[in-house]
């Protein structure tokens, strides 16, 4: 079933900071919060975003369980200039 963007912004609020990634930039600030890194799923942010969660984890094709596997959220906040760049799974 659709959850609509209003629940999930619910969920991400509450992810305290100390668990966002801070990811350089020369202007601005871009933010991550890893749910799946390298396979391995954040049981924390599993608890904290339980909606979020489901819907990662039930997304046909996913690769978890495996050192590509890899899902987050990206906070990108106005004025940010994020240069070019290859992700974990695209080097």
């Amino acid at each position: 079933s659709f959850v609509h963007h209003d629940i999930l912004l619910a969920e991400l609020s509450n992810a305290p900071p100390e668990l966002w990634n801070r990811n350089d930039t020369p202007s601005g600030s871009w933010e991550v919060l890893p749910l799946l890194n390298q396979g391995q799923w954040s049981e924390r942010i599993s608890t904290l975003c339980p909606r979020l969660y489901h819907l990662i984890r039930n997304m046909p094709n996913l690769l978890d369980d495996c050192l590509f596997g890899n899902a987050m959220v990206s906070k990108i906040y106005p004025g940010t200039c994020i240069e070019a760049h290859c992700g974990p799974t695209n080097v």
